[in-house]
């Protein structure tokens, strides 16, 4: 990192985190281009944090929000799961309403595991019985107990902090994932939930019906 010598009016040291921002950037969705500010927030524990969001949310009450785990194989553009879909959809909803927030989880690939981690299960997943696909395996939650990971790690302690950041004490959370909805309950966000729900087909329908019947999430099929 270089050595700034002159005061950077952008960088703020926020309490018990570092915020930078804000600027605006036009983001394409769908081949329509909405229009995000975005912040960029970094804690102690070094977990790091883009928010992207429209219209005055500052001290409002039940505003739309997502918080969105980074995932590689969702940039990538993956069938299998959900995450960029959700992503994207996000966008959408945000933009339909001119109002919301989605935290983007920089640091929480696969459940909090990380990049290597996550290549590790869906290689080993691959190399085991290779005349199925990937996407017909549990790797959302067999392969990460195989592995000796817990099927979560993730912490949405800091995602609350943003939000009171905000002054938002109460969100439509756009999330199937009761974990979400509990932690922030749990760190004093008053919470109601939006759901997110792809539409199934033959390349998410493992990972989604092992996401409803292991993981709990609130899908109904």
């Amino acid at each position: 990192m270089p050595n700034h010598k002159h005061k950077i009016e952008s960088l703020q040291g926020v309490g018990n985190f570092e915020k930078i921002g804000t600027y605006q950037l036009p983001i394409k969705v769908d081949g329509k281009i909405f229009s995000f500010s975005v912040d960029y927030f970094e804690f102690p524990n070094d977990q790091r944090y883009s928010v992207l969001f429209a219209g005055d949310i500052k001290n409002g009450k039940d505003i739309l929000a997502r918080i969105n785990s980074e995932c590689i194989w969702g940039r990538f553009g993956s069938a299998q799961c959900d995450c960029d879909w959700q992503f994207d959809e996000a966008k959408r909803r945000i933009e339909k309403e001119r109002k919301g927030i989605i935290i983007f989880a920089h640091d929480q690939i696969g459940k909090g595991i990380g990049l290597r981690s996550h290549a590790l299960i869906n290689a080993e997943a691959s190399r085991h019985d290779a005349s199925k696909p990937l996407y017909e395996k549990d790797i959302w939650y067999e392969g990460f107990k195989k592995l000796g990971f817990k099927v979560e790690y993730r912490d949405f302690m800091d995602a609350a902090e943003i939000l009171k950041h905000y002054g938002i004490t109460s969100v439509r959370l756009l999330t199937n994932n009761p974990k979400k909805i509990n932690e922030l309950k749990k760190y004093g966000i008053k919470v109601k939930r939006e759901p997110i729900v792809v539409p199934l087909d033959k390349f998410n329908e493992v990972e989604m019906m092992i996401k409803e019947k292991k993981g709990k999430h609130l899908l109904r099929f």
